[in-house]
């Protein structure tokens, strides 16, 4: 590498990254994703993992009983410390409290809190789709 000035060990750095082909942003244009046949919407479930979920109720509806909510919600709940009616509000305020708390950063990188912190991402999203649904 002697011989290099700055900006070509950074060019070079940059084009090793992305093996001299330009990136693509993915997300930023949702019709584009569409085109390219990457939309997530209408995508086929192969493991029928979203399938066996109930409906999410109404707006102004009056949520069921926590024991009548999908087993993975029910867990989802008791991981978030959470419990019915659901808004997403409520969801997001719980979910970013958590992560604050448990944050692997704030335990020294512990790998107990970065276990804990997966198990909060993973419940904030089966909760999200859910509330989507």
């Amino acid at each position: 590498m002697e011989g290099l000035t700055q900006e070509d060990l950074i060019a070079l750095q940059s084009a090793d990254g992305t093996w001299d082909r330009p990136t693509w942003k993915l997300g930023e244009n949702p019709a584009t994703m569409r085109s390219a046949g990457l939309d997530f919407e209408t995508a086929e479930d192969l493991f029928n993992f979203f399938n066996n979920r109930t409906q999410a109720p109404e707006k102004d509806a009056v949520q069921t009983p926590k024991d009548t909510l999908p087993p993975d919600v029910q867990e989802a709940c008791v991981i978030l410390d959470l419990s019915p009616p659901l808004t997403e509000k409520a969801l997001k305020n719980k979910y970013h409290s958590m992560a604050k708390i448990h944050h692997p950063d704030l335990h020294q990188g512990s790998a107990d809190a970065e276990e804990r912190l997966k198990k909060i991402n993973v419940a904030h999203q089966i909760l999200q789709d859910w509330l989507k649904m």
